[in-house]
């Protein structure tokens, strides 16, 4: 689909990987969980709802905002 894009990122805290965080995209209902070194991939594109969703840590949403930069040659 037209301005999806995959992210690829890892869940920090303190500098630790934070592993098994529930991540959400709100907006097309998609669910992944981060692995043991808290890194996921996910489908979104811009104005998604991204939600992160822990056990041990306060819930986040983060909307997704994308740029995309075309050059020109």
């Amino acid at each position: 689909m037209r301005g999806q894009v995959g992210l690829y990122w890892r869940i920090v805290f303190n500098n630790y990987a934070i592993p098994k965080v529930k991540v959400i995209n709100a907006s097309t209902k998609t669910l992944v969980v981060s692995d043991a070194n808290g890194e996921f991939s996910i489908i979104a594109k811009t104005n998604d709802m991204i939600v992160f969703v822990s056990k041990e840590y306060q819930i986040k949403k983060q909307q997704l905002t994308v740029n995309y930069s075309q050059s020109k040659n």
